[in-house]
């Protein structure tokens, strides 16, 4: 018995800064203004190549990762930075929460991507199959849709 997967969604990341952060009035930013921000993130055992690719980019561009909190949920992610306790990386769908406190933001040439999936046991119900073939007709064809079964 393995696994199936589906991929949904690959969509770039966004820096979620707080409102009173010095490059939020910024429309572009710089490294060099997000230098000194820790960082809001999902924990290494929840999400571990997220996290990973998080750190291996401040990494790559001569920063050095501090952490100041994990939470496990991108809401509890975006409500802690609103409140002022760091920077988070979070999809693009996510700037469509407009929490008071926070603004969104590119980092040029940060090519982070986040990809939603399904994953399910195999071999699937019939309930199960049903819903991955709901989604799959609901999908626009996309260039890196996959289904293959995991280890």
């Amino acid at each position: 018995a393995g696994y199936g997967a589906l991929s949904v969604l690959i969509e770039p990341m966004w820096l979620a800064l707080p409102e009173g952060h010095a490059a939020a009035a910024r429309r572009v930013l710089r490294q060099a203004d997000i230098a000194d921000t820790p960082l809001v993130i999902f924990p290494r055992a929840v999400t571990p190549s997220l996290y990973d690719a998080v750190l291996a980019l401040q990494r790559a561009r001569g920063l050095t990762p501090q952490v100041a909190q994990e939470a496990i949920q991108m809401q509890t992610i975006v409500n802690l930075v609103s409140a002022g306790i760091g920077m988070a990386w979070v999809p693009e769908t996510v700037t469509r929460l407009q929490r008071p406190g926070v603004v969104y933001r590119r980092l040029p040439g940060a090519a982070l991507q986040a990809e939603t999936s399904l994953i399910w046991r195999e071999p699937a119900s019939p309930v199960v199959q049903g819903f991955v073939e709901k989604v799959r007709g609901r999908l626009s064809p996309a260039p890196k849709r996959r289904q293959s079964p995991l280890p």
